[in-house]
């Protein structure tokens, strides 16, 4: 057992359960963490000799040029130069794949320092292992580790070695030195195997623990220097050229000569071998240090001019890569100089198109640094900053947006910067920061700005403002004004979301006639489909928005941003909810949940679980809505998303109206309708006019409800909205309670089925109430019909209660199958059912063909089937996205 194993016996038995439950088909993840030399790489050298597992490893470098999916290809090879979230998917079925013939380990070492798409692509593969024989082991260093190094997956923490262990890898490694010494080097080493190791062999200098005062990071490193500097002068060289290059044998020797101006070979490596500060390179093809803090050691211990000579070295041996050649002149700069700014600027670009924000975000800042001009630095350092966010380091923005002088940048920059200053420094969900900053950006538009640019700055910002601010603040004015003065042009599809989501009552007319011009081809981006549709949505015509937004979440599903989809599924789940198909809803509000840490966008999970309880509230599962509701009730108010409560309020109104409670359905819908409440909301009130006259005429409200028909009723005409008309003619129907009233609102060709089932269930009740029962059956029955394939529970229940009434036999049904599933079983079986294989439905789910495999396990005795055939017949015809 080597010396970091010592005292290590909890740990090791963690491990051994992970290899075991990989073995036996139940696989995982466990990230190790804890300071440098505490033994994370001991436990993952010995994981890697475990018998019978394809051991894939790789180990992230302390470079300051990190390729995209750097560690990924030491693992697998070279990946698709795609996203993250792409990349993630591939590498899962390959790796699964593997896994069917032998267990498969991935070990990934030194995570604080892995590439940012690497990251991303090894935290999508943790949490998706549970039915293969995989495991992931990874271990990164807490004193180094930027926010969320582990990736959210398990973590384990290595502390200080107890007193005893500590005392035995001293004896092991100076078993002569005196008690009064031996004691020293254990209370300087803290319990850090590595520094009980170095200290208790470097003890017998007499200056060995003389930096007691650094700390005992520092002072090993300190240690490792100290031991460089006996080496030649020539292999120092080298060591320095290979911690600040990629370390290939043949890069350290040729940049190498040219630094000392004469030979060198790998051979004259042999000294630093002796000295335990390398391994033997001709054996990897690479000069590794046996210890990251080596190579940090000779990275910092070197003069400037040294470590310039080595860069300009490096750059010159790598003058056929652009990117690494315009790294190292850069870092080999002792003054400002422009050209050297705009390359490094311009490899930054490429390296940000690949995924690689880490490597742009060094690039951009160091260009900034060697750049003499004020505005051209500020343009570099904004760069940094967005790079900076895409990589997750929020303290590096914070610190940028307290450097960075707005005045000379763009509108679009100026723009994005006060969101993410909003956002990260103010840290409310609408406050004074982003007023202040877009207030004054308000008639200061160039001419000739790009269009389009500006449009995609705006997107992002109006969909944050349709949930932040009410529709009378001066900030949407600004920004209308802004949209406005753009040069004219062919309506893009963020530009007609963007104009819908400052104005969605003021231009809802507008922008339903711009979708009505605009030709929906099959030349449109899944993206552009997903914002029209959107516009769509929140300006109420359902038919449009139900079918841009089911291609759109289909075309992402072949490769997407992963932001881009979670957007698309959010909007197609809301749409699902207001149309009544709360199976499908449910499905994918579960799917968000699960891709949210994949988008890293927090607010999308309280979102995601508010329509999740809709869904279960309209299914008739109080128990489960409520749950979802509290739970995200208890993430948006603090964060101060105020008016995303109306979400809310929304499934608690579902959910009341579902159990017979209308009083409690109306007092919490009206809250979105009052100005001045907690969850008004001037534009999501539109969609909710059916259910709060449900709730009101159950109520026995019908002041109030006659009060709404007066307020909404110029909105709708101002508006145009397709769903606000049919609510509003619900609610005039229900009020007056004659034949003439119904049979206009049922009129309507835009009504969507579940309005039409709304409406058949108040006129067959009407009816009956009014001695009418022959002629109430038929509404009650096809209401009746609709609820039951939408899965509608209770009212389903309720139109069977009123045809009993009428005088009809109606036998109690059995339950659906498709209740019986979870959603994400539902959600499955649907696939699989229109003939899907397992690996074609893990590859539309991103998770593995054997978790497939294992959910159908489970669904077949529930649903009373055998095999995949039997399917189709047991879950009946399945509409829409499933269908897609």
């Amino acid at each position: 057992m080597g010396d970091t194993l010592v005292g290590r016996d909890d740990v090791v038995a963690a491990v051994r359960a992970l290899l075991d439950g990989a073995a036996a088909g139940s696989g995982g993840a466990l990230v190790l963490h804890g300071p440098a030399g505490i033994g994370k790489t001991a436990v993952l050298d010995r994981a890697a000799q475990a018998d019978g597992f394809l051991v894939l490893r790789g180990a992230a470098a302390q470079e300051e040029y990190v390729l995209s999916f750097a560690l990924v290809t030491q693992m697998v090879g070279p990946v698709a130069e795609e996203s993250p979230f792409v990349v993630g998917r591939e590498l899962l079925d390959r790796i699964t794949t593997l896994a069917e013939q032998q267990p498969v380990l991935i070990i990934a070492d030194d995570l604080h320092w892995a590439d940012t798409a690497s990251a991303s692509v090894l935290a999508f593969l943790g949490r998706r292992l549970g039915a293969d024989r995989v495991a992931l082991l990874g271990a990164y260093r807490d004193d180094e580790s930027a926010p969320a190094a582990g990736g959210g997956l398990p973590e384990l923490a290595l502390g200080p070695l107890a007193d005893d262990a500590a005392d035995l890898i001293v004896r092991r490694h100076a078993p002569d030195l005196p008690p009064v010494t031996r004691r020293r080097v254990l209370a300087e080493a803290e319990g850090n195997p590595l520094a009980l190791a170095e200290f208790a062999v470097a003890a017998r200098s007499p200056e060995a623990l003389a930096h007691g005062s650094l700390a005992l990071t520092e002072r090993l490193e300190k240690a490792f220097a100290d031991r460089a500097a006996g080496l030649p002068e020539n292999v120092r060289v080298a060591l320095t050229v290979a911690a600040l290059g990629e370390g290939a044998v043949d890069e350290v020797v040729a940049a190498t000569g040219l630094v000392i101006g004469g030979p060198f070979g790998s051979d004259d490596l042999e000294p630093a071998v002796a000295g335990r500060l390398i391994d033997p390179p001709a054996r990897l093809g690479a000069v590794r240090f046996r210890h990251p803090l080596m190579r940090s050691a000779m990275r910092h211990g070197v003069s400037e001019p040294v470590r310039r000579a080595c860069h300009r070295a490096l750059a010159e041996v790598n003058g056929d890569d652009p990117y690494r050649r315009a790294w190292h002149r850069a870092a080999a700069a002792d003054r400002p100089d422009e050209d050297l700014a705009a390359e490094l600027e311009a490899a930054g670009k490429l390296v940000y198109a690949a995924a690689n924000p880490a490597a742009a975000y060094r690039m951009y800042r160091r260009a900034a640094e060697l750049t003499p001009e004020h505005a051209a630095r500020q343009r570099r350092l904004a760069a940094a900053l967005f790079a900076a966010f895409d990589m997750g380091d929020h303290r590096e923005v914070v610190r940028l947006c307290g450097v960075i002088d707005p005045a000379p940048l763009d509108l679009p920059t100026r723009l994005a910067i006060a969101l993410h200053e909003e956002v990260l420094v103010d840290r409310r969900w609408s406050g004074s920061l982003l007023l202040t900053h877009f207030a004054d950006e308000a008639g200061l538009l160039p001419p000739g700005t790009d269009a389009d640019q500006v449009v995609l700055a705006l997107r992002v910002l109006t969909m944050r403002l349709y949930w932040g601010i009410g529709e009378g603040d001066p900030l949407r004015g600004a920004m209308l004004e802004i949209l406005d003065r753009l040069p004219d042009g062919p309506a893009s599809s963020a530009r007609i979301l963007s104009e819908c989501m400052l104005a969605p009552v003021d231009r809802a007319a507008s922008v339903l006639e711009q979708l009505r011009r605009t030709p929906v081809s099959s030349a449109l981006q899944p993206v552009e489909l997903w914002e029209l549709g959107l516009a769509a949505q929140v300006c109420g015509d359902m038919a449009t928005a139900g079918r841009l937004l089911t291609r759109a979440v289909a075309g992402m599903r072949q490769g997407s941003s992963v932001v881009d989809f979670v957007n698309a599924l959010s909007s197609l789940c809301l749409q699902l909810l207001l149309e009544g198909d709360v199976r499908q809803a449910a499905v994918l509000a579960d799917e968000i949940t699960a891709l949210v840490p994949e988008a890293g966008m927090p607010l999308y999970d309280p979102t995601a679980r508010a329509m999740g309880a809709a869904a279960a509230g309209l299914r008739g599962d109080a128990t489960t809505a409520e749950q979802l509701a509290a739970q995200a009730e208890q993430v948006l108010v603090p964060f101060g998303a105020v008016p995303v409560l109306a979400l809310v309020r929304m499934c608690r109104a579902f959910t009341a109206l579902g159990q017979n409670r209308p009083d409690e359905a109306y007092e919490e819908l009206v809250t979105v309708f009052t100005p001045g409440a907690s969850s008004y909301h001037h534009a999501f009130r539109l969609l909710l006019v059916q259910p709060l006259a449900e709730a009101a005429i159950l109520a026995g409200r019908r002041d109030d409800l006659a009060a709404l028909i007066d307020e909404m009723t110029p909105v709708a005409v101002r508006t145009g909205s397709p769903i606000l008309r049919t609510g509003l003619d619900y609610a005039r129907a229900v009020l007056a309670d004659d034949d003439t009233s119904f049979r206009h609102a049922l009129a309507d060709p835009q009504l969507t089925v579940l309005g039409r089932a709304h409406l058949e269930l108040a006129f067959g009740r009407s009816m009956r109430l009014r001695r009418r029962a022959v002629e109430s059956r038929s509404y009650l029955r096809s209401a009746q019909h609709t609820y039951e394939a939408l899965g509608l529970a209770p009212w389903a229940d309720n139109a069977r209660t009123h045809l009993r009434a009428a005088g009809e036999r109606v036998e109690t049904p059995t339950s659906d199958a498709a209740d019986l599933l979870t959603p994400q079983e539902l959600h499955i079986a649907a696939l699989a059912a229109r003939g899907l294989t397992n690996r074609e439905i893990a590859q539309r789910l991103y998770v593995s063909h054997r978790t497939i495999g294992a959910h159908l396990y489970h669904i077949y005795p529930k649903l009373g089937v055998t095999s995949r055939n039997e399917l189709a017949g047991a879950l009946g015809p399945i509409p829409g996205e499933f269908a897609a």
